[in-house]
C-alpha cells in the first residue's frame, strides 16, 4: 500500500464507523476462508460456503474501496485539506 493509501485508511479507520466495520468483516471472512482452505478436500457444502465467504469478502473490500475513493474525491475538492465531513466525520455518538 502506498503511503497516501496508508494515511487515508488510517484516517478512515479512526473516523468512519462503516470503514471499521467493513475492514473487520473483511478480516474475519479472510480468516474463515483460510480455515476452509486448510482442508485438503472440501465437501460440496463446504465449497458452497467457501464461495459465499468469497463473495462477502469481495463485497466488504468493494465497500472499503468506495469509502477510500470518496475520501480521495473529498480531499481533492477541499484543496487537499482532507476528507469532507460526509465521509470522515462520525455521526453523533459514534467514535
Amino acid at each position: 500500500m502506498a503511503p497516501m493509501d496508508d494515511q487515508m485508511t488510517t484516517t478512515l479507520r479512526q473516523h468512519n464507523r462503516e470503514f471499521r466495520l467493513l475492514e473487520t468483516r473483511h478480516r474475519q471472512l479472510d480468516e474463515q476462508l483460510d480455515e476452509l482452505i486448510r482442508h485438503r478436500v472440501l465437501t460440496p457444502e463446504e465449497e458452497i460456503h467457501k464461495k459465499e465467504l468469497q463473495k462477502q469478502k469481495l463485497a466488504a473490500k468493494d465497500g472499503m474501496t468506495r469509502l477510500i475513493r470518496d475520501f480521495q474525491h473529498d480531499a481533492r475538492n477541499n484543496g487537499g485539506a482532507g476528507a469532507g465531513r460526509s465521509v470522515v466525520s462520525p455521526p453523533a455518538g459514534d467514535a
